[in-house]
């Protein structure tokens, strides 16, 4: 999925995640691939967010459909399952990924 399929990814995620848009890059490992970053804070699709939020990123591979098709793929997704499900933790506070169960990615 290249630039114009990214431009089209993150338009919003649904409330019912806790989730808010972040921002959506190239993944600098892998070119071929699309970084999609999102916050998650419990309570904030109710208007009540509750402490610090977390960082995920959710790494969409370049199928080789148009970025078109490709963006609307993943949009489906973004609005039928919880995306912490497939993203992981990329950011955040250590402390606060252990108190909602999620593992930290970084040696301390």
């Amino acid at each position: 999925m290249r630039a114009r399929g990214r431009r089209f990814l993150l338009r919003t995620l649904p409330s019912r995640w806790d989730a808010r848009r972040g921002w959506t890059s190239t993944g600098t490992e892998d070119p071929d691939t699309v970084q999609v970053h999102f916050w998650y804070q419990p309570g904030l699709g109710a208007g009540r967010p509750e402490g610090d939020p977390l960082v995920f990123r959710w790494t969409v591979p370049d199928d080789g459909t148009p970025p078109e098709a490709q963006a609307a793929v993943a949009r489906r997704r973004l609005a039928e399952e919880d995306p912490k499900k497939y993203g992981r933790v990329s950011g955040g506070i250590r402390k606060r990924a252990e108190e909602l169960g999620y593992t930290w990615p970084f040696d301390d």
